[in-house]
This record gives C-alpha cells, structure tokens and sequence, in this order.
C-alpha cells in the first residue's frame, strides 16, 4: 500500500511537472509554427525562381548554339584576319622604330630606346634576309651605335654618379657589349670617384675627429660599398649570354684589386690622422665608428681581412696614445722634481730644516693623482661595447701586482744607494782635500777639534737623517752621535 501511494504521489508531481513545462514553453511552441509555416512559403516563391531560372539558362544555351552553328564557317577567316592585324601592329613598330630610337636618344631617354630595341631584335632577326627590312636593321644600328656612344660617354663625365653609371653600363650590355671591356671602364671611372672623396677627406684632416670618420663612412666608403655591390649584380651574379668560363674568375679578380688598393689608400688616410688626436675619449669613439663600419668590406671583399687591418690601426692609435701619456708623465715628473728641488734647496739655505715629510707628499701626491688620470682615460679603449670585443669569463693581468711593486722598490733602491753614494764621495773628498793640504811635518799639537772634521760629522748626520725620513720604521731608526762622541775625532 505504501508503495503505490509513493508511485500515486510520484505520477501526480511528474504531471505537475509537464503540465508546468507546457505552459512555460507555449509562447514558444507558437512562434516555432509560425516560423515553419512562413518557410513553407518562402521556400514555394524559391522554387518558382529556380524553374524560371531554369527556363531562362535552357534559352541561353540554346541561343548560345545557335550563334556558334552560324559563325562556324568564318571562325578561322576571323583567326586569320586577327594574326594579319597582329602581324601588320609588328611590321608598323618596325617601321618606326628608327624615329622611335632618334627620339628617345634626343631626349636622353636611353632606358627606353634599348627596351625598344631589344623587343623588336627578334623579329629584325628574323626577317634580315628580306631586303625591305635591311633597310630599317642598318638604321636601327647606325642609331645604336651612336646610342653606346652617348652611353660610354658617361664614363668620363665627373658629375655622374655611382647609381647612372651603374644603369648605363646595364643598358650596354643589354646591347651585346663586351662585358670583360665594360667592367674595366666601370671600375676606372669609379676609382676616379673614390680618390675624390679621399681628396675631400684630406681636406677634412683639421676637422673634428668624429666629423672626419663620419664623412669618411658616409662618404668614400658607402661609394666603395655601393660600388662592389652594382659590380657584382651586373657582372659577377648576372648569367650573360656570352659569357665565357673564366670571366666570372677576372671579373672577381678585376674586383679584389680594386678594392685593396682604394683600402689601402683609405687606411693609410686614417693612420695618419689618429696620430694626432690627444683627446681619447674623441679617439675611441672615432675608432669604434671606424672598425664597425669595416665590417660590411670584409663581405664585399674577401680576399683581404680588412678588420684585422683596422684593428692593427685601433692597436697602433692606442700605443701613440700610451706613448703620449708616458711622454707626459715623464715631463709632469721631471717639472715635479725640479719644483721639489728648488723647493728644498730654498729651505735648506733659509733654516737648515727642509721638512722632507711636506715635499715628499708635494712630489708624491701630483705624480699620483697625475697616473690615477692617465690610467682611467686609457681605460676607455678597453669597454666591452667598442671594437666587437669578445667578453671572457675569466683572464690574467699582463703585468701582475707583485711586480710592479718590486720593480718600483728596485727603483727605490737604485736611488737611494746612488744618492748616498754621491753623499759619501763628496764627504771622502772633503776629506782627502783636508789631509792633503796640511804641512803635517810643521803643524803645533793639537789641541781641539778640527772644523773639518766637525763639518764630516754634521753632514754623515744629515744624510743620516734624510736617509732615515725615507723609512717608516720608527723602531729602526740609526743611532745618533753624541757631542762627547765628535769630540774624539781628529
């Protein structure tokens, strides 16, 4: 009994639920039967234009059939009628072609004349057997001829630039020019154009470092590059027809000397001008600009290594600049010195006391100050972001530590040793000029000390005392003579 009242009570709420789903989706359920009806009738209107269209194409197709059937017997008289009309347009450019040439040669459009030219070349060929057309073919090569003239005369002009020349030397060989001639003409007008700029460089020599390296790079050699590049497309990657099998090998050859020999001109230009900058932050950036820009030759050119060429000129500026500073250094201690020397002399004749601890710093401290300056202006030719440098890990110092300062002590020493050397002779001989000038065998007995000998002492005490003040041992200090100790000398 509970088992049918739970299925009575489960029937009832799934009614519930249906009649509940009904009445939510009415609204719907009506707006889907009108959609079906309005397509049902759409879908009528478009069958009766598919059968209208359907009758149309059949009429189409029908007159199509009928225009073909008719035109059947004079389709190959129209075909003939439209080659004779081809052919007579051909024969007709012929015909003018030489006024067509004169024109465009007198208004110096060249490009054109040629394109002209080698369109008609096949069909002038042709038919060169027929005397009507001989006629047309020496006039079309009378006016050719003066065409290469006007065209090769381009080389010796000195206003016409790298890009023309370029042009003109493909319109000549587009006319069957020689290209072994032709490449040695295109080089000797281009070298004429390149010692121009090395002229205009040359001038520039008392301008700015960077200036010059900038115009040396905007200048001669984007010329040279643009130069290699125009060479190469016209006769070294171009496939010509008369090409024989070791012209490519010439023409490269032809190339390779060119190139080193306007480079060598070029590097020679900047050697000589980076010897005579002082400024090395201006050099640096001047020499950066330089070897980056080398690096698009060694593409164009690679017989030669042109970057290890512009690094042994980097090289070679940097040792000019490591010599001037080394130059200067020594002046800087040479005027330190005498300064110092001048300095004490002047006390010591004043007050006897020349204060060795003040002039050691007045000699030390400008000769330091003076290295630490030099040293960090070198230091901005070995930043990583110039020259392509490679950064390493891990490298060893090329001088070590350890021996700077021993050759520094030795230094030292060798002065030391020699000053007191020369001390010591002038003491021995004041001595010796004391005992030699005495009458020994008439002198009285004596009976105080000699005043030589107290001069001896005085100054053995102070060399001592300047010896001594060179030392920073306080506990190492010589020993002093006392005054009952210089009265036993003699």
């Amino acid at each position: 009994m509970d088992h049918e009242a739970e299925i009575i009570k489960n029937t009832q709420t799934l009614h519930s639920d249906m009649q509940t789903l009904v009445y939510e989706n009415y609204n719907k359920f009506i707006s889907a039967t009108d959609t079906i009806r309005k397509m049902k009738a759409d879908f009528k209107e478009m069958e009766d234009s598919m059968d209208l269209l359907a009758k149309n194409m059949d009429s189409i197709t029908s007159f199509s059939e009928q225009i073909s059937s008719t035109l059947h017997g004079t389709r190959q008289q129209i075909a003939k009628l439209s080659s004779v009309h081809t052919l007579l347009k051909k024969l007709q450019f012929l015909f003018k072609l030489p006024g067509n040439l004169k024109a465009r040669i007198n208004e110096e459009n060249y490009k054109q004349a040629v394109k002209d030219y080698v369109h008609a070349q096949r069909v002038l060929n042709q038919y060169s057997n027929m005397p009507s057309f001989q006629g047309i073919q020496k006039d079309c090569e009378d006016i050719l001829e003066e065409l290469k003239s006007k065209l090769r005369l381009q080389f010796h002009k000195r206003d016409t630039s790298t890009k023309a020349l370029a042009e003109n030397v493909e319109l000549l060989l587009q006319l069957k020019e020689p290209a072994d001639s032709l490449c040695i003409e295109f080089l000797m007008h281009t070298e004429g154009r390149l010692t121009e700029q090395l002229e205009i460089l040359k001038d520039m020599c008392e301008n700015d470092i960077i200036e010059f390296m900038d115009m040396a790079s905007s200048g001669f050699l984007s010329d040279l590059c643009l130069i290699v590049a125009s060479y190469n497309d016209m006769f070294i990657n171009r496939l010509l027809e008369d090409n024989v099998d070791d012209f490519e090998i010439k023409a490269a050859n032809h190339l390779n000397k060119f190139i080193v020999s306007n480079m060598k001109k070029y590097f020679d230009l900047v050697g000589k001008r980076v010897e005579d900058v002082s400024d090395t932050a201006l050099l640096v950036r001047a020499l950066d600009r330089f070897h980056r820009r080398l690096q698009a030759m060694n593409i164009s050119c690679k017989e030669k290594d042109f970057a290890r060429i512009g690094t042994d000129i980097v090289v070679n500026a940097g040792r000019k600049q490591c010599r001037n500073h080394l130059h200067s250094l020594k002046q800087h201690l040479s005027e330190t010195l005498a300064k110092v020397r001048q300095t004490l002399a002047t006390k010591l004749t004043q007050n006897g006391d020349g204060n060795l601890a003040e002039l050691q710093a007045m000699l030390i401290m400008p000769i330091t100050e003076k290295v630490k300056g030099v040293l960090q202006d070198l230091s901005l030719t070995t930043a990583d972001d110039l020259f392509s440098i490679n950064k390493y890990t891990t490298s060893e110092n090329i001088t070590p530590r350890s021996e700077m300062c021993d050759h520094f002590q030795e230094a030292a020493q060798n002065l030391l040793n020699h000053y007191v050397r020369i001390q010591g002779l002038a003491v021995s001989q004041m001595l010796r000029k004391s005992v030699e000038t005495r009458d020994w065998l008439h002198t009285i007995e004596p009976r105080t000390v000699r005043a030589v000998m107290k001069r001896v002492v005085e100054d053995v005490t102070a060399i001592d005392s300047q010896v001594a003040a060179l030392y920073d041992d306080n506990d190492g200090q010589v020993d002093r003579s006392s005054d009952s100790s210089r009265k036993t000398h003699r």
